[in-house]
């Protein structure tokens, strides 16, 4: 069967999720486009386009040694342009739902037509489904799932699955015990707070979560010019972790989902020493270097050390 491409839409035009070819009729996906962006309006905040408070405390003592010592080539101040690209995706990653909420059903909806290639029968068909544990959902109700990452880490998964259905068969494979869903929401996640995106961060509290001001200034010029940048290493790193765990299955006897951990936690460490101290010009040039980078697997297992406590 093909595989049909879900395009990315402007998240500065609207905030639509659109499946080529889906089986939703027009006018329900123009209500739904346009509940969206009634409830994105609604929650915009009156932002004057500042540097984000976690990006102005976040100096380290390198960063500032550099900037001083190479002048503009360390300028890590974003412009304004930059600003307003940063402000757009903060205000999408912060818009959540009740996982009781019937609100998003629509985008459920694709997502299931996206995983499974069955058209719902109805538009007002139930969500709630004991074969979304099958994706790797939690349970039954996969709305639950979104509390912290929100409607960001359901269009991405809509995303991923649509553009790699093939590789999305492979990791939902049961024999790899990955949790595909689970794992695609905590990317998000990630991502979100390590690009200072989060609502209520601050270098307090939450200073080893997040980027360095190199990493945010790098990402924020490419995200300028392409707005599917997050999209995009979302879907790198995933594609990543699910090797990663691959590889860790392979080296360590006995490993369980219980030592999951030691994959997520490489795979951070990795994109965390590919972007902290490095400028690049665009996706693939972060791509290149990520790929490059040595990964450095762990030997112990934390389940493991858990059992000897």
């Amino acid at each position: 069967m093909s595989e049909r491409a879900i395009p990315m839409t402007s998240m500065h035009d609207n905030y639509n999720v659109e499946l080529e070819g889906s089986s939703m009729d027009e006018e329900s996906r123009t209500l739904s486009d346009s509940k969206v962006n009634k409830v994105i309006e609604k929650k915009r905040k009156h932002y004057h386009y500042q540097q984000p408070e976690t990006h102005v405390k976040n100096q380290s003592l390198m960063a500032v040694i550099c900037s001083s010592c190479c002048g503009k080539k360390f300028q890590t101040d974003l412009t304004y342009e930059e600003l307003i690209s940063f402000y757009k995706l903060k205000e999408l990653a912060n818009t959540t739902f009740d996982s009781h909420s019937t609100e998003y059903d629509y985008l459920f909806r694709q997502l299931w037509e996206a995983f499974t290639e069955e058209t719902p029968q109805t538009p007002q068909q139930d969500i709630v489904n004991e074969r979304w544990k099958e994706f790797g959902f939690q349970n039954s109700n996969p709305r639950s799932d979104f509390r912290a990452a929100g409607l960001l880490a359901l269009r991405q998964l809509i995303r991923f699955v649509s553009k790699n259905r093939g590789r999305t068969r492979k990791m939902c494979d049961p024999k790899y015990d990955f949790c595909f869903s689970i794992c695609s929401i905590n990317i998000s996640y990630f991502l979100m707070r390590y690009y200072h995106l989060a609502n209520g961060m601050t270098i307090e509290k939450d200073r080893k979560s997040l980027c360095s001001r190199i990493a945010l200034k790098t990402f924020c010029q490419i995200l300028e010019q392409d707005e599917e940048l997050l999209d995009k290493i979302h879907a790198m790193l995933l594609n990543d972790l699910f090797e990663i765990w691959i590889e860790l299955k392979k080296r360590v006897k006995g490993i369980t989902l219980l030592d999951f951990s030691m994959a997520t936690e490489t795979m951070k460490k990795r994109f965390v020493r590919t972007t902290t101290y490095c400028f690049f010009s665009d996706f693939d040039h972060l791509r290149r270097q990520y790929s490059q980078k040595e990964v450095e697997f762990p030997t112990q297992r934390p389940s493991l050390m858990m059992r000897k406590v």
